[in-house]
């Protein structure tokens, strides 16, 4: 009787509470770093209880073909490590860990997949948190509460209680490309989908407005025949562009960075100094052959922060493939659709220059949920 109450709980409210213990000890994170200027045990603890159960379900999950890619990541980076000095350093290994948590909780509910009370009970909790963090955000905007700021500097930006500007971009980009998948046509006339649109916008991060571009464009010729509607989002495109315009290329802070070091230091956010500076003299200096096939760093601040640069750089060529197939196949369990392929594509995209996607654990229940959207669609 408790083993069967215990299977009902987990069933039905298992991703829902990690997701709600999640927000809540990112805020403690949060409030712990702004106010006390260290970081909080809370998520250590919380996501390391998550990773105790989803490691176990792997290790008596009978999806062959998945543990042996799981051991095949790991081999990377058991080997890869040994061909360089001081490498199995605490560090190192909490981010390896920070790598696997990613595909490990996608893993989980890909093997114990959410009936249709747990999805909904999910995308309930998601919900109110996003309008919870998102009135934040307003707040933040409006009042000038440095607290609720994407950035620790004077850069425009507020990202509510998510610790990490990344955090917010990526967060929001999922949220948008969630009720734009559940709204469809109704996507711009849903008030809580245009309260959503509106709060990313003053996340201030590149990423979040180059979406909200792609997706005002996709709702503009895939659902809109409303000539209000043509003209209202067509004003608004044409207002993204010149706001990007004039940050990039009259005044501002991307301005001077454009002038001073040029247009490509600017999209990257000195990335590219990073990756020339930092990451490939250590390259140089410190990598084999076999370290460019299966990886293996000591000092992963000096990473490019660039999501698939630093991929390879950790785990090496082999290890990086290895590592991405393992994600298509714990996320993709979904049949793709025009606006699924659109998600994959600015996601990759993004990836492709800003940092940070596969490290931050918090990221992963987020798509989860977006998985799960995009499942349910597909059952329809």
């Amino acid at each position: 009787m408790i083993n069967n109450k215990a299977t009902i709980f987990i069933t039905n409210y298992l991703a829902s509470l990690l997701l709600l213990l999640f927000f809540i000890s990112e805020n403690i994170g949060k409030i712990s770093i702004y106010y006390f200027h260290e970081n909080s045990m809370t998520q250590i603890i919380v996501k390391g209880l998550a990773l105790c159960l989803f490691t176990i379900s792997l290790v008596f999950s009978k999806d062959i073909k998945l543990k042996l890619l799981f051991c095949a990541i790991l081999g990377c980076f058991l080997f890869g490590q040994l061909f360089i000095p001081n490498s199995f350093q605490i560090d190192i290994i909490s981010l390896f860990f920070k790598y696997l948590f990613l595909l490990l909780l996608l893993f989980y509910f890909k093997e114990k997949p959410l009936n249709e009370k747990a999805r909904d009970i999910l995308f309930k909790t998601f919900e109110y948190i996003i309008t919870l963090n998102t009135v934040l955000v307003f707040i933040g905007f409006l009042f000038s509460i440095h607290f609720l700021k994407s950035y620790t500097g004077d850069r425009f930006g507020y990202n509510g209680l998510f610790v990490n500007s990344s955090t917010g971009s990526y967060i929001y980009i999922i949220t948008l490309f969630y009720f734009l998948n559940k709204y469809k046509e109704n996507f711009i006339v849903k008030p809580m989908a245009i309260f959503i649109l509106l709060g990313s916008l003053l996340i201030g991060t590149k990423a979040v407005y180059v979406s909200v571009f792609f997706i005002l464009v996709y709702y503009l010729f895939a659902f809109t025949k409303n000539k209000k509607i043509i003209i209202g989002i067509s004003l608004l495109l044409i207002i993204l562009i010149i706001f990007g315009y004039l940050n990039f290329f009259q005044f501002g802070v991307f301005n001077d960075i454009r002038v001073n070091d040029g247009f490509l230091t600017t999209l990257l956010s000195f990335r590219n100094y990073n990756l020339m500076n930092d990451t490939l003299p250590f390259l140089k200096d410190n990598w084999h052959l076999t370290n460019y096939v299966i990886g293996g760093i000591n000092d992963f601040s000096l990473k490019s922060e660039m999501g698939f640069i630093d991929l390879l750089f950790f785990f090496g060529i082999i290890g990086a493939v290895v590592y991405l197939i393992t994600l298509s196949k714990v996320f993709l369990t979904f049949k793709l659709n025009k606006i699924s392929t659109l998600f994959l594509f600015v996601v990759i995209s993004i990836i492709f220059i800003a940092g940070n996607f596969f490290t931050y654990s918090n990221i992963a229940i987020y798509l989860l949920i977006i998985r799960e959207s995009f499942k349910e669609d597909s059952r329809i």
